[in-house]
């Protein structure tokens, strides 16, 4: 009687788990996220035009493969573009492998 007992609490209490994990949880309000203020510096350093990122740099760390070439070839339409100057360092194995 009493293994027919512990049974039936268990799956009780298996069943009231299962009910406790179904029921979503409230959900609360996020408050609104503060638009950032454009400031007049920030409007004078803004490039106007079609190209809002020129004078940008960006650089490209790469291990030495089969995809150089086609990096070297697009870099120059890229930049046309969009403005952006990207400079390409390449890793040997070696240099990428125990860089750090």
């Amino acid at each position: 009687m009493q293994r027919k007992q512990f049974f039936v609490t268990l799956l009780a209490v298996l069943i009231l788990a299962v009910l406790v994990a179904a029921i979503p949880p409230v959900a609360t309000e996020e408050p609104a996220a503060e638009a950032p203020v454009a400031t007049e510096e920030a409007a004078a350093e803004a490039p106007v035009g079609d190209k809002p990122f020129a004078g940008t740099q960006l650089v490209l760390a790469s291990q030495t493969n089969q995809y150089i070439t086609a990096f070297r070839a697009l870099f120059p339409k890229f930049e046309e573009e969009t403005g952006i100057k990207i400079t390409m360092d390449e890793l040997g194995y070696v240099d990428h492998r125990f860089c750090g």
